[in-house]
């Protein structure tokens, strides 16, 4: 009788340690206003709403606007390669200043090989014609790499 009272013991202090520590893992529900104030909680716990509906895309980046509108800028580096017969995979670095309404100023371009002086300019043309949106105004920076087809 005293090992089946003991083994009833074990037993119910196993099921509540194991429902202590499940409950350990799950989230703990908002506390009430009463037990908030009770524990002396300072800020309530507050679950959001779902929002109903997808999250807006990202914002483009600079590199983004250079790929969407990359075909005068491959048109320009097809020049340099018809120049220069040897000029293999490069990649250019767009340094841009952009104006409020979202239109670069200026352009710096940093080649890795060397590249002709009228297919740099043509580069230069084609990232200046580009548009950015104006959240995108002062300083951006994006690199595109140009391969032989």
């Amino acid at each position: 009788m005293i090992v089946a009272r003991a083994r009833e013991v074990f037993i119910l202090a196993t099921i509540t340690a194991c429902s202590a520590a499940c409950a350990a893992t799950l989230s703990p529900a908002p506390p009430s206003s009463s037990s908030a104030q009770s524990a002396g909680a300072s800020t309530p716990i507050v679950e959001s709403a779902p929002s109903g509906g997808p999250s807006p895309p990202p914002a483009p980046t600079a590199t983004d606007i250079l790929v969407d509108n990359r075909g005068s800028l491959d048109a320009c580096y097809t020049k340099a390669r018809a120049a220069d017969p040897r000029l293999g995979q490069t990649s250019i670095t767009f340094d841009f200043a952009i104006d409020s309404t979202g239109k670069p100023t200026t352009v710096d371009l940093q080649y890795r090989h060397r590249i002709d002086d009228s297919a740099k300019e043509c580069m230069r043309d084609a990232a200046l014609a580009l548009s950015f949106p104006s959240s995108m105004q002062g300083r951006q920076t994006a690199t595109l790499r140009f391969m032989p087809p």
